[in-house]
């Protein structure tokens, strides 16, 4: 289906395209089990050229916050508080943490951070509260 773009379903007779678009993750340096012969490349590595690594969150400046205002809207939506928003300070604290979890800890801190929360604005001490 990944290289051809089309399926059958289990029983149907039809060929079905698949607009789809795959994201994995690894921690396993697939470049070197391609040369070893571990792994095929194909379809499920990116064309040459293109990035094949994502930064760490640590490393995407900006983007962690928006990541930050993203889960607090999806998350604060869930939890019923309304309009939620970061503080000033609280963006701060988002910048400079090293995110060694990566975006699940981001995620965590945001629903803690939530949690904590009256609603409103989160404060630099809701999202350092761990």
């Amino acid at each position: 289906m990944l290289q051809e773009r089309q399926y059958e379903r289990v029983g149907g007779t039809a060929l079905l395209d698949a607009d789809v678009r795959l994201v994995t993750a690894t921690n396993r340096d697939l470049e070197q089990a391609v040369a070893e012969g571990r792994f095929r490349e194909g379809p499920v590595l990116p064309p040459r050229g293109l990035p094949r690594a994502s930064p760490a969150l640590r490393e995407r400046g900006d983007d962690v916050v928006l990541l930050g205002q993203h889960f607090l809207r999806e998350l604060g939506a869930k939890a019923g508080k309304g309009e939620l928003g970061l503080r000033r300070r609280a963006r701060e604290v988002l910048l400079t943490h090293c995110w060694r979890g990566n975006i699940r800890e981001l995620q965590n801190a945001v629903e803690r951070a939530l949690i904590l929360s009256d609603g409103g604005l989160i404060t630099a001490e809701q999202l350092a509260s761990r």
